[in-house]
């Protein structure tokens, strides 16, 4: 009996991990994406993109 409730409380949390993995990444993607206002950000954006070519 321990076994099963083992088993699904096991399952809920990766459950939960998965959508707060997915919201957080989510999240990150709309920060990366928005337009630097600033002189600094804009060259620290530039630098990083000449090296992900």
């Amino acid at each position: 009996m321990f076994e099963l409730e083992f088993f699904i409380s096991l399952l809920i949390s990766a459950v939960i991990v998965y959508f707060i993995r997915k919201k957080l990444a989510a999240r990150k993607k709309v920060k990366e994406d928005f337009e630097p206002l600033r002189q600094k950000d804009i060259k620290k954006r530039l630098k990083k993109e000449k090296r992900l070519k």
